[in-house]
């Protein structure tokens, strides 16, 4: 997995957020499959932190993002939806494979009657 990080308005991330951050993407991996991770972070004249994140897997492109005091808490938000998103797609995919063998099933009988 590819994390590339981009920051406005800080004039660092500490090795601790990028580690949490890290651990949370990694969590993604298990869902689906995960190639590149660009987590944007923007921290505004009011303090709050602003954490977006986009993350590339096969042709699938999912996005999120958050606005806390906390950047950990921001990625810990865009984490759940990310993985609300991904495993949407995954269910999609797979019930329509599902629905695609049964038309198939009900095509192959041998007589219109039958049932299997």
């Amino acid at each position: 997995m590819n994390i590339a990080y981009y920051h406005k308005n800080i004039d660092h991330i500490t090795e601790g957020t990028r580690e949490y951050i890290e651990e949370r993407m990694s969590t993604l991996e298990n869902v689906g499959d995960v190639d590149k991770v660009r987590v944007e972070i923007d921290q505004e004249k009011n303090g709050m932190f602003h954490v977006a994140i986009h993350v590339t897997g096969g042709r699938h492109v999912y996005h999120a993002s958050a606005e806390n005091a906390d950047i950990n808490a921001c990625a810990e938000e865009v984490r759940g939806e990310l993985r609300k998103q991904m495993t949407h797609d995954k269910k999609k995919n797979r019930d329509l494979i599902r629905r695609g063998a049964r038309s198939l099933k009900k095509r192959l009988t041998i007589n219109g009657d039958a049932r299997l």
